[in-house]
């Protein structure tokens, strides 16, 4: 089976959703599925005043994107849509995936925290901050 991936393209602000972030949070990780953001926000959409909002919705989007071992770009001047996607893409065909078989064997729908420390210091390990012992479909 494939990996599933979330793209997300939004300005961050949320504008009446029903269910809070963990919950999303939470829905993805039980996917198994890794979530990017892509912060793109239009300053007239918001009557003149967009400028002066700053990224509001930044920490929402780190909170997806990082527990769930994804990334957030973000579209301006600089980097243009065509640009983050082209990174986007090169991300995605550079990963690596690495298993382990826990201590904790119990498929009780609990939540274990997953910490991965590199020897090399100057390397970053971009990886979900944790995963849902669920049991396997019995299908």
């Amino acid at each position: 089976m494939g990996r599933k991936v979330i793209v997300v393209i939004t300005d961050g602000v949320d504008e009446g959703s029903r269910l809070r972030i963990d919950d999303a949070v939470m829905a993805a990780q039980k996917a198994d599925a890794v979530i990017y953001s892509i912060e793109y926000s239009d300053p007239g959409a918001y009557g003149g005043f967009g400028w002066g909002m700053g990224n509001a919705g930044a920490g929402a989007l780190h909170h997806l994107s990082d527990d769930t071992g994804g990334h957030v770009y973000r579209v301006d001047r600089k980097n243009t849509l065509d640009v983050v996607f082209k990174e986007l893409q090169d991300e995605m065909r550079s990963q690596y995936a690495i298993g382990y078989t826990p201590l904790n064997d119990s498929k009780d729908g609990g939540y274990r925290k997953v910490d991965i420390k590199l020897a090399n210091k100057d390397l970053k390990a971009q990886a979900r901050k944790g995963y849902y012992a669920i049991k396997p479909d019995s299908r």
